[in-house]
């Protein structure tokens, strides 16, 4: 399996110009500390759609998920992690709330079996997408 381990750490400002996508990753499964600090970053109704979910596994992948997007949102905005509000389009998906946003920073959101993808751009949407390759699914040769 090849090893992905090359793309670079976070920095700690992050600045996006027009015609840029960023692409980022995160390993979904971590330890309780993570978990807490992304947890307490999380607004009232994020925390509850976590508890809804009934395997705990499911539950920490979302909050790690939203955590981590708050993270790197607030490193884009120059803001704490905490104070960026989302509204929500028909369908669920978040964006940032218009009042908010100082620059038309536009993402999206993929995980799957523990990996998240995330994407970033300026003032255009678009889309990302991860899943699981599995070698013991039956295909066309």
């Amino acid at each position: 399996m090849e090893d992905f381990n090359f793309w670079a750490p976070t920095p700690r400002e992050l600045k996006l110009a027009e015609g840029e996508i960023h692409l980022w990753r995160a390993h979904l499964d971590c330890c309780d500390a993570v978990f807490r600090e992304f947890q307490s970053t999380l607004a009232v109704d994020e925390r509850a759609r976590a508890d809804r979910y009934f395997f705990p596994v499911d539950r920490t992948r979302f909050v790690i998920t939203r955590g981590v997007l708050r993270e790197l949102l607030s490193r884009y905005l120059g803001c704490a992690p905490r104070e960026i509000q989302f509204e929500y389009t028909l369908l669920g998906k978040p964006f940032l709330r218009s009042e908010f946003v100082h620059q038309p920073i536009r993402f999206n959101v993929s995980h799957s079996h523990g990996l998240a993808l995330f994407a970033f751009g300026l003032g255009r949407d678009l889309g990302v997408d991860v899943e699981l390759v599995r070698s013991d699914f039956g295909g066309e040769e």
